[in-house]
């Protein structure tokens, strides 16, 4: 009787972990699915190995719109904002990527509310951040 009731648990556990993972797995593909990229703005590097691209993620209807930038290579297509991620305040957002040189990136934006990522570093490249006030555009 005592290994039927093993059997049945270790079975029921198995079942247990490959149902969380199956929803877990479909979970993240679905929302990855659902969201989607508006690029602002994509800027080469100054010896064209580099591109900053400045876009709006935006995931569904429960979620709000996020400001990205990304520093990527050249040849790559965008995902998430690996250098920047902030709120997106408005419609009217704007935002400015500057290169001075090959290693160094001007970001210019509105001071949002909530800012989720800002580097200072991505790989070889310095990111300075700077804000303006969303009365003074």
């Amino acid at each position: 009787m005592k290994s039927l009731i093993k059997k049945a648990t270790t079975f029921i556990a198995i079942v247990l972990f490959i149902l969380t993972a199956l929803i877990y797995f479909s979970y993240k593909n679905l929302s990855n699915g659902m969201c989607e990229n508006s690029v602002l703005s994509e800027e080469l590097s100054p010896d064209k190995s580099l591109k900053a691209v400045s876009f709006i993620r935006g995931c569904g209807a429960t979620t709000s719109d996020s400001l990205n930038v990304s520093v990527i290579p050249a040849n790559e297509k965008i995902d998430i904002g690996n250098a920047y991620v902030a709120e997106n305040i408005s419609d009217e957002q704007t935002i400015t990527i500057n290169w001075l040189s090959s290693d160094h990136l001007t970001i210019h934006t509105i001071k949002p509310i909530r800012i989720f990522k800002s580097e200072k570093r991505i790989d070889s490249v310095n990111i300075e951040i700077y804000y303006q006030s969303a009365f003074n555009k």
